[in-house]
């Protein structure tokens, strides 16, 4: 059996300055796509909400896997590579560690909202 294709390949000139107008579009709509999904942190408030969301889930997940909350907030502080995040979170673990409830100490901080 014997397949016979004619077609043709219509080939286009190539217009370089129009591909780089086209790339140049590509990325421009990254970098605005970018500077719009990046999160907006006014009056240096501490803690973004990423961070935050982070802090969440590995306090569930240390709490789940059995650790008291006093070490799980240890291991969280410890792995903080901002100075002023693991300030704020030493500050939560010490007024903890004087007796106020988790939520009581997180209200104390300031950097959270009320429904955090």
């Amino acid at each position: 059996m014997k397949i016979s294709t004619n077609k043709t390949i219509e080939r286009k000139p190539v217009n370089l300055k129009q591909d780089k107008k086209v790339k140049q579009k590509d990325n421009n709509k990254l970098n605005l796509e970018s500077i719009l999904n990046k999160e907006i942190n006014l009056f240096g408030n501490g803690l973004s909400l990423k961070k935050k969301e982070n802090i969440y889930t590995e306090l569930q997940i240390l709490l789940t896997a059995g650790l008291d909350l006093q070490r799980a907030l240890s291991l969280i502080i410890e792995n903080q590579k901002k100075k002023q995040d693991k300030i704020l979170l030493q500050d939560l673990y010490d007024n903890i560690i004087a007796g106020m409830s988790l939520s009581e100490a997180i209200d104390e901080t300031r950097k959270f909202s009320k429904y955090e």
